[in-house]
């Protein structure tokens, strides 16, 4: 059966134009757009139309024409005529030429009045090729998987001779097409008789039909589209996460990937990729071995990490269902430096309370400070700076910042380090503080009051000594007490005297009564003891 297809499809003419473009004489300054290239009517013999627009007027058309696939020219048209518009933009028309049986593409070349010549390739077809259709075409298996993802595809191309009897088309390229991605799976050629039969990978589900190829003597032909569906074999995992890792330094994840195949067995994955993450952070991808397992390097963010795996056909192998596994909670410890530590006051009473305060820092997983908050902090003493002796234990506040208390026996060496178990050790810097024996001034008194002016003021009092917890409070004797007296008024104190300890601690010593004032005595201290101000006292003078 022979029929003459009376226009181009739209798609290749827009390709056509573009090449002719391209094609132009370099001599030529301007374009020439060939709209379309016809043949007016079916069958061997036909009149060719041009529609076409120019930036130059057109002198003269000329068509070489040849078989599809072939340069060889089987004749040339030569007599166009405008038959409307014009020379610019116009339609011409030529005689009737009578061409052979098959596809015969039409070429083009356009004179102009510049003196140049436009040039385009199969702008047009005369399309006498036999039509084709396939028979007995099948593709299979239906269903594939991983373990087989190739389908054959078979069939034979056929057309109608003369007698109406159905005869096979040898030498023609048949292609096995996807549908949605609309590309290649695989192409074979027919054999003498017709016949084909080719193999393609899929490795996935995929809607697909077979394409035969036009020639010069055959139309194109295509099958209906076949569903090829895809079955998944179960995978499994598995993740493995050392006891014991750091905050912010590399801790090594293992596991494996497995999948079952058709025997139900269980198998290693390799050559896939998994993705591994602290819970709620940042997936690594990472590959499979070939049996399956794999190793990732993370960095822990949290104290407790729990660790996550995944495995999808979009991370690797197409024909294996999803799975994914966790890891138990694992022990990472914080990084942490104690910062700004102090031990006061200094010196400090034997017995008396030595407060110890300081900031814990932690880096967190990205290399950053950090405030350590709610952290166990020790204090530690050492007469020697050697031998160190637990005092007292507290929790940083929000900010990390610690204040412990502990009390004063001897002189020595004072610091702070993290016990927390979420926390590596850190240690403070070394603070000394020397320790003194405590002293006081009690029964202190300035007295008569009132007091007449001119008349004697007796100072008197008892100082005393803390040695131990054991001793107490007790006498202390021959030491030299100073008198201040600061009149009604003044700003400053004045010394007045001194008096001298007794056996049981008491002093006293009498000054002359001249103003309204206040009294006080002082104890100096010394290397072993430590200073006192007794309380005020204050004598009216009248």
């Amino acid at each position: 059966m022979r029929r003459l297809v009376g226009a181009l499809v739209a798609a290749l003419l827009a390709a056509a134009t573009l090449t002719a473009a391209q094609a132009a004489s370099a001599d030529v300054n301007g374009r020439m757009t060939v709209k379309s290239v016809t043949a007016m009517s079916p069958g061997l013999t036909t009149p060719i139309e041009v529609v076409a627009t120019a930036d130059y007027a057109i002198t003269k058309l000329t068509a070489p024409l040849h078989l599809s696939g072939d340069s060889t020219v089987i004749a040339t048209v030569e007599d166009f005529e405008l038959v409307s518009g014009t020379a610019t933009d116009g339609v011409w028309r030529s005689s009737a030429v009578t061409v052979p049986e098959g596809r015969v593409s039409i070429d083009l070349l356009a004179d102009n009045a510049a003196g140049g010549t436009w040039r385009y390739s199969g702008v047009g077809l005369i399309d006498n090729g036999r039509d084709v259709s396939f028979d007995g075409f099948d593709v299979g298996p239906a269903v594939l998987d991983a373990d087989h993802e190739e389908v054959t595809y078979h069939g034979r191309v056929v057309t109608s001779a003369a007698d109406g009897t159905r005869e096979g088309v040898p030498h023609v390229t048949v292609t096995l097409v996807d549908a949605a991605e609309k590309y290649s799976l695989a192409s074979t050629s027919t054999d003498d008789e017709g016949r084909f039969s080719a193999t393609a990978t899929l490795g996935r589900p995929a809607t697909v039909y077979a394409v035969a190829a036009a020639n010069a003597a055959y139309r194109s032909a295509k099958t209906g589209q076949v569903a090829i569906r895809f079955s998944s074999f179960p995978t499994r995992l598995t993740i493995t996460a050392p006891e014991e890792s750091v905050i912010g330094r590399p801790t090594t994840v293992t596991g494996r990937l497995e999948r079952q195949n058709s025997a139900g067995d269980w198998l290693g994955l390799g050559d896939a990729y998994v993705r591994v993450s602290e819970e709620g952070g940042i997936a690594t991808r990472v590959p499979t071995a070939p049996d399956g397992t794999y190793t990732a390097q993370l960095i822990p963010q949290l104290a407790w990490p729990q660790w996550s795996v995944t495995f999808s056909w979009t991370d690797a192998r197409r024909g294996f269902a999803d799975s994914s596994a966790v890891s138990k909670s694992v022990h990472a410890s914080w990084r942490s430096r104690i910062t700004g530590f102090n031990a006061s006051p200094e010196p400090v009473g034997v017995g008396a309370t030595v407060t110890a305060t300081g900031r814990l820092l932690r880096t967190s997983g990205t290399g950053t400070e950090e405030p350590g908050s709610s952290a166990l902090v020790s204090v530690q003493f050492s007469t020697d700076g050697k031998k160190w002796i637990y005092q007292d234990t507290e929790r940083t506040d929000a900010n990390g910042r610690f204040t412990v208390h502990a009390t004063a026996r001897h002189d020595g060496y004072w610091r702070a380090l993290v016990q927390d178990p979420d926390y590596l050790s850190a240690v403070s810097a070394i603070d000394y503080v020397d320790s003194r024996y405590r002293t006081r001034v009690t029964s202190f008194n300035a007295g008569p009051e009132p007091v007449r002016k001119g008349k004697t003021i007796t100072v008197s009092g008892t100082l005393q000594r803390y040695t131990s917890e054991w001793t107490g409070w007790r006498a202390f004797s021959g030491q030299s007490v100073k008198v201040y007296f600061q009149a009604k008024g003044a700003k400053g104190w004045t010394y007045e005297g001194r008096a001298t300890t007794s056996g049981p601690g008491h002093f006293s010593h009498g000054f002359t009564a001249a103003k309204d004032g206040t009294w006080r005595v002082t104890y100096a201290g010394s290397s072993s003891y430590l200073a006192v101000t007794g309380v005020d006292d204050h004598v009216d003078v009248r």
